[in-house]
């Protein structure tokens, strides 16, 4: 049945050297859970990786519905624990970063959107955040430092439509527990989207395709997590809208950064 069965990717070199194949491993419990009980199948939901587990919550079942459990995936047995400490209600649209060996998970419930924290061996603890961003959906997450930020996203609850999206970029702090929206609007920033990913590499946040009401985006956008000068945070990097087989437009600017982090191509650094 489809519940029994849960797809892992793993790369295998085959005996000649080179192809990379999928392997499909058995869902199966671990020998000391006190349960049978493996995951149902779900999307949409959470997953980190702790030490040489792999922790999943979460998610929508087939049927739509959002799930509330937490389930631990040996990698070393690749067996089942199902873990019984959980929220006291389903966290919609989960994240999770491991920070300083506590699993920090960012959703939406009543309040909009939350951040909870787990440390093992213990109970779920929520935080008292300040100024939360409003519940989304399929929005772009990504952490840099000491902060998670989230990009765009579709307004939970809202209909369909341009009005629903968002381009706007928040910002928490692990030290401060406080949420931050980033200024600025125009031009000089991604439209509205969702579906983005947003990937760290040094204080940049890259945040590369997704889609609207109208059509599915190319474009890559570099965020500069660290600036702390006034002026806009983003820069394009390739402008592309697909729309179909139609490719509207290739745009490539280089983003040199000084030996004292500062760009040269915008009027707030030069």
């Amino acid at each position: 049945p489809p519940r029994q069965r849960m797809y892992h990717g793993v790369i295998d070199r085959t005996e000649d050297g080179g192809t990379v194949a999928w392997e499909l491993i058995e869902n199966v419990a671990d020998e000391d859970s006190e349960t049978t009980d493996v995951p149902e199948a779900r999307y949409q939901h959470g997953a980190a990786l702790v030490f040489k587990d792999i922790f999943v919550y979460g998610g929508y079942s087939a049927n739509g519905t959002a799930l509330n459990d937490l389930w631990k995936f040996s990698i070393e047995g690749q067996t089942w624990t199902q873990i019984n400490d959980l929220p006291p209600y389903a966290i919609e649209q989960p994240q999770f970063i491991m920070r300083t060996l506590v699993l920090h998970m960012f959703g939406y419930g009543p309040s909009g959107m939350e951040v909870w924290q787990f440390q093992f061996q213990r109970e779920w603890v929520k935080l008292d955040t300040h100024d939360p961003p409003p519940a989304l959906e399929l929005y772009a997450f990504g952490q840099c430092g000491a902060s998670a930020f989230m990009f765009g996203g579709h307004k939970a609850g809202m209909p369909w439509g341009n009005t629903s999206l968002t381009n706007d970029v928040y910002e928490f702090s692990f030290d401060k527990h406080e949420w931050r929206l980033w200024p600025g609007t125009g031009p000089d920033r991604p439209a509205a989207r969702v579906g983005a990913t947003f990937t760290a590499f040094g204080r940049y946040l890259y945040l590369i395709g997704g889609e609207n009401t109208s059509y599915v985006m190319g474009d890559v956008w570099a965020f500069n997590s660290g600036r702390s000068c006034a002026g806009a945070p983003w820069f394009i990097i390739i402008t592309a809208i697909v729309e179909g087989l139609v490719f509207i437009g290739l745009v490539i600017f280089i983003v040199i950064q000084c030996k004292r982090g500062k760009c040269r191509n915008c009027s707030c650094c030069r």
